[in-house]
């Protein structure tokens, strides 16, 4: 378990310029996305990985914006219709159609580097890795958003370099599983939010523990939507409503908060004194808005039982 690639699988590549080449299927559920699809899609279909070895699903879910107009202008990517709403019957209306030994998962605000699907194909290299995560960059690359996409990856690194299934969470913007694993586990869970964590938690407990997942940094892709703070706390806001939601099943625990607040005093360093006051408090606004979102979910469940 580590960040990055294994010794193994980096000596292979340098020896061979790529690793075992690996049918890869793309599969990237759409709902009104027109304002990012089109760089989603440019960014997909030019990976470096070869061509001839991978497809691209794009499944609607019911778009009435441009997004299926924008889907038809690139040549090699495949186009699905699934009416029952939810992202999670569309991923299993692509994994249905899907023809790859390798699944691949992005969304259709997210832009992937151009070797993206070459760092999975490395990751997958190791015959025991059988989900592969990756980095989550934002839109801007500098300046606070820079800070917190940096704090979120040392947290993700953090994470997945333990060894307590219990703290590990999963993606659907940046991640990668083997077919095999679908056929032995099932699909996701239609969920509105968190299906990707059921998911995991449901890999782990079958097939092994925390060495079937492999974290590297440099399997990147860019979150294009994520633009300023109120992106970043808005999305807190999200997650803690999920996990209320799925507190009685399981769901990935956080890290201890000392261990965060070192990821933290990690990313301040080299930041001038101004970006480290605006990173401590939108971190610190984004922790409080979590556990005030969890909170607010559960009481309103309350309300509503005993009305």
């Amino acid at each position: 378990m580590g960040v990055g690639l294994s010794r193994g699988a980096e000596s292979r590549r340098k020896r061979t310029g790529v690793t075992r080449l690996m049918d890869i299927s793309v599969i990237v559920p759409v709902y009104n996305s027109d304002a990012f699809l089109g760089r989603c899609c440019e960014a997909l279909i030019s990976q470096d990985y070869p061509r001839a070895r991978y497809e691209v699903l794009v499944v609607d879910n019911g778009s009435i914006d441009d997004s299926a107009r924008i889907v038809l202008g690139f040549d090699g990517i495949r186009s699905l219709q699934e009416p029952e709403k939810g992202s999670y019957a569309a991923r299993n209306h692509g994994l249905r159609h899907a023809t790859g030994k390798i699944i691949a998962f992005t969304d259709a605000d997210c832009a992937p580097r151009a070797d993206w699907l070459s760092r999975i194909a490395s990751a997958m290299d190791l015959d025991r890795v059988q989900v592969a995560l990756g980095n989550r960059q934002y839109a801007l690359g500098e300046g606070l958003m820079g800070m917190l996409a940096s704090y979120e990856s040392r947290v993700a690194a953090c994470t997945f370099a333990g060894s307590r299934p219990e703290r590990y969470y999963a993606y659907t913007n940046n991640m990668a599983i083997r077919k095999t694993v679908f056929d032995r586990i099932g699909n996701f869970d239609l969920v509105q939010r968190g299906g990707d964590n059921l998911l995991l938690q449901r890999a782990l407990a079958t097939l092994g523990g925390c060495e079937i997942v492999h974290y590297d940094s440099e399997m990147s892709v860019r979150h294009l939507e994520m633009v300023g703070a109120s992106d970043y706390l808005e999305k807190k806001k999200i997650y803690g409503r999920v996990r209320a939601c799925f507190r009685d099943r399981e769901m990935p625990e956080p890290l201890p908060l000392l261990t965060r607040l070192d990821m933290a005093r990690k990313t301040l360093r080299g930041h001038s004194p101004s970006d480290a006051v605006r990173f401590c408090f939108v971190l610190a606004a984004g922790m409080v808005l979590f556990e005030w979102a969890a909170a607010g979910h559960l009481i309103s469940r309350a309300r509503g039982r005993f009305q």
